[in-house]
């Protein structure tokens, strides 16, 4: 019955303490918001114009007709003179996002079939929008080589048709010579057949066909695997961490140490923390089906799901607290550990292109099992690995054992 008084009482204190001290409450609403909110709309990007500067110094019909088929593009045609220079000026300067030059002779080539190209010019510093640039202008190019293609294809069909169509005659004159005949019937065939060869082959001899394996409302929804877990990790690791600094400054830790082994007040503060989490768990789920998400709730694995990030969450805070002189350096531990784990947890760069030995220490870190975990259950409803258990006893002992060092 002690156990219990005491278990209540300094559950009760986490409450009141947390209610009071504002900062610490307004923190821990607003992140879960903010994040999840910024998180959301960086998935769903407002429709923006990519500002595009263009020397066309080919000045033709077709490079008119090729530039006009950048969709969500904003073309700026520059003046001939000094067009380049200036092109070049106005990407460092972001008054374009990419330029784009035209060469001469573009018309040109394509009608005499010959290959040609165009220059693109954008700023490599900026990774992002490179990629998004990059990504962007060969989508919209599509439309236009393919229209070149299917021109080539009727061009090629048309004029093969036509020598064709003579060979009836070339026949008839050959046919005193046996061996005249035969090769004349070979340069027939191949005509035919490069009548109705598609040029399609030529350019692109294979084509893919992406097929996701699972539905496409899961973009919407996958969101939430990556922001809940990394909110949690974030503001669990301060609050756990600054918690105990703020004990221990007010010698809490010694009175508990005086009357309790301190069992039921480690206990307490792990189930206050667990609610905080299943509140932030609420309150980013809200924000995501708002937005359109749809999730798999298995109740049994979903409350092992939260206990499992708030447990090893909580006690990673502890560690970070009792090895803490203060609270600046709590919160500057709970980012030194929390952001490289951010980076290497796959929501800035896939895994599978990190050094080998990132890939292997992501793995093993407490946030991508989070990360793994939440999406086998709301994504999938499925079960997930039970490992966190023995990972939790192990940090509950460490955390006990650094509790009684306390002086």
């Amino acid at each position: 019955m002690k156990f219990f008084n005491q278990f209540y009482g300094y559950l009760k204190k986490e409450f009141l303490l947390f209610y009071k001290r504002k900062k610490y409450l307004y923190l821990f609403l607003g992140i879960p918001l903010i994040l999840g909110l910024f998180f959301i709309f960086a998935l769903n990007p407002g429709e923006y114009k990519i500002k595009v500067g263009v020397c066309d110094l080919d000045s033709s019909q077709l490079s008119h007709q090729s530039l006009n088929s950048l969709d969500n593009f904003k073309i700026n045609f520059l003046e001939n003179k000094d067009c380049l220079e200036n092109l070049k000026k106005g990407v460092i300067s972001k008054k374009y996002d990419v330029g784009i030059v035209v060469p001469n002779k573009f018309e040109e080539e394509i009608k005499n079939l010959k290959q040609t190209h165009m220059e693109i010019y954008y700023d490599n510093s900026d990774i992002a929008l490179s990629n998004l640039i990059s990504w962007n202008i060969d989508n919209a190019l599509y439309g236009f080589k393919r229209q070149i293609v299917d021109n080539l294809n009727k061009e090629l069909g048309s004029k093969a048709g036509a020598v064709r169509s003579n060979m009836d005659i070339i026949l008839e004159f050959t046919a005193f010579s046996p061996s005249i005949q035969k090769r004349a019937k070979d340069i027939d065939s191949d005509l035919k057949n490069l009548e109705e060869m598609d040029t399609e082959f030529i350019v692109n001899p294979v084509w893919t066909n992406k097929i996701p394996l699972y539905e496409s409302k899961l973009d919407k929804s996958s969101g939430m695997v990556y922001v809940f877990p990394i909110i949690s990790l974030f503001t669990i690791l301060m609050l756990a961490s600054i918690s105990i600094i703020y004990d221990r400054k007010t010698r809490f830790i010694t009175r508990v140490k005086s009357s309790s082994s301190g069992i039921s007040y480690l206990f307490a503060k792990l189930i206050f923390f667990i609610l905080l989490v299943s509140v932030q768990f609420l309150i980013v789920l809200i924000l995501f089906l708002i937005n359109g998400g749809r999730y798999n709730m298995p109740i049994i694995e979903l409350m092992k799901l939260i206990l499992s990030i708030a447990l090893i969450n909580t006690l990673l805070g502890f560690l970070i607290g009792f090895f803490s002189e203060n609270e600046g350096i709590a919160v500057l531990f709970s980012l030194i550990v929390a952001f490289p784990l951010m980076l290497i947890s796959g929501i800035f760069f896939p895994i599978q292109t990190l050094p080998k030995i990132l890939q292997y220490f992501s793995l093993v870190t407490p946030l991508n099992y989070q990360i793994s975990s939440s999406k086998a259950v709301l994504l999938f409803g499925q079960t997930f690995n039970q490992g966190w258990i023995y990972v939790s006893i192990i940090l509950l002992g460490i955390c006990y054992w650094l509790f009684k060092k306390e002086r």
